[in-house]
């Protein structure tokens, strides 16, 4: 039996907008608001009046020479890298003076709320969680480049990455604010929202397409069982007694950066990666992230023989829980001294994989709704129908499985899942 000790010390209470909370953030200030629109028919022009407005020094040819780059890997919104190449300086010395400009897609206001996703990602910022959020502008939101490089399904299950996405998810989970942080404040979270997932699926079923007959009963059928599924996890603990955590709830590959190794790194260390784009970012029960994240590792091509085995989940919910209580404040503390926790690492992994388990449909479900809509919306070079079909088969699987109505067998997903090696 493993235990971890650690010393936590008290929280500081520190004043957000009015609010107070005993896990420590600082204030949260809007960023500057640009009154101009990306138009993606005038790529050039959209991004030199964007980063003139930011940096009106980088329109002197002396200082160097603007360059972008698309650097998209998801199915949702362009992203541009746009650097200032100046005279005598390195790749990285560029690089940290770099910015990436976020254009929303079309029709995506209907998924993502912009004024959350930008608020998200101030107060990651504030936590060192996130790049600095420079700007927003009518269309999207500019901010640091992070330096490194983007995920691919087959980085997930490098054993290095998956570590260290673990131990990143953990701090993630554990020092970021949360209902409860102070039952008085009207901003608990930092966030001034305690906007949930199951609000977020609610808000996307609400506006699915209905104008036909099965779409109609298609949209019954979601409801119905999102109300079950809100029925079922209601009694969620999570780590710390705490049901919810501030979750990313999109953890693919894409929004993975791999950072460069330190200096010394031996090849068998645990990665160090970071997490971009936050656009549904919401409080969720830290199984339903951990769960939502294996389920990328299938990728976009829903290939099941890459999900992690079971063994493979409980290491990585072993690196989890010990990133957690490093990273771990009480947000209840008021006393002068440190307080000594002591946790046992074996009950606390395994109470996390009943739990995950008990998610690993929810993401299926998730997705296909998403996916739907986007299917209603603006062509795309991506099949989003075909997607969330093969997402809700996902949930469907999982519902037969636990209700015990499937007559042979398991679906290939549920199969892989149930792999001990």
């Amino acid at each position: 039996m493993e235990q971890i000790s650690l010393r936590v010390m008290p929280a500081t209470k520190i004043s957000t907008h009015g609010c107070t909370s005993t896990r420590p953030f600082v204030a949260l200030s809007e960023p500057r608001f640009i009154a101009l629109a990306f138009h993606p028919a005038d790529v050039e022009n959209s991004v030199l009046c964007l980063v003139y407005t930011l940096f009106p020094e980088w329109r002197d040819p002396a200082e160097g020479k603007v360059e972008f780059s698309e650097l998209t890997e998801g199915k949702t919104n362009l992203i541009l890298k746009v650097a200032l190449k100046r005279p005598m300086h390195s790749q990285e010395e560029v690089d940290q003076d770099s910015v990436l400009i976020r254009v929303y897609g079309d029709g995506t206001n209907l998924i993502a709320d912009r004024e959350r996703e930008w608020r998200s990602h101030a107060i990651l910022a504030c936590y060192n969680l996130a790049s600095p959020l420079l700007a927003r502008f009518e269309n999207g939101l500019i901010y640091r480049f992070t330096i490194g490089r983007v995920c691919d399904s087959a980085d997930l299950r490098n054993e290095r990455v998956w570590r260290g996405v673990a131990r990143k998810l953990g701090e993630w989970h554990a020092v970021l604010p949360t209902p409860g942080s102070d039952e008085d404040s009207p901003c608990s979270n930092g966030l001034g929202t305690s906007y949930t997932i199951w609000q977020l699926m609610q808000k996307w079923i609400s506006v699915l397409p209905n104008t036909s007959p099965k779409e109609k009963e298609r949209k019954i059928i979601l409801q119905v069982e999102l109300n079950r599924l809100i029925e079922e996890f209601s009694d969620i603990k999570g780590l710390d007694s705490n049901p919810l955590v501030f979750g990313h709830c999109d953890l693919l590959g894409p929004n993975v950066v791999i950072q460069p190794p330190r200096h010394n790194e031996a090849p068998t260390e645990i990665s160090s990666v970071t997490f971009i784009d936050y656009e549904y970012a919401v409080l969720c029960p830290a199984a339903f992230d951990i769960s939502n994240h294996f389920a990328e590792w299938a990728g976009f091509e829903c290939n099941y023989d890459h999900l992690p085995t079971r063994t493979t989940r409980r290491a990585f919910l072993a690196e989890y829980v010990r990133s957690y209580y490093e990273h771990f404040t009480s947000n209840r503390s008021t006393a002068a001294e440190s307080v000594l926790v002591v946790t046992d690492l074996d009950v606390d992994v395994q109470k996390l994989f009943v739990e995950v388990d008990r998610f690993r449909g929810v993401p299926g479900f998730f997705w296909s709704i998403c996916a739907l809509i986007r299917a209603s919306g603006p062509q795309t070079d991506f099949d989003f129908s075909t997607y969330a079909n093969s997402r809700l088969a996902e949930y469907w699987a999982w519902r037969a499985t636990e209700d015990g109505t499937r007559d042979a067998g398991f679906s290939i997903w549920e199969t892989r899942w149930a792999q001990e090696e």
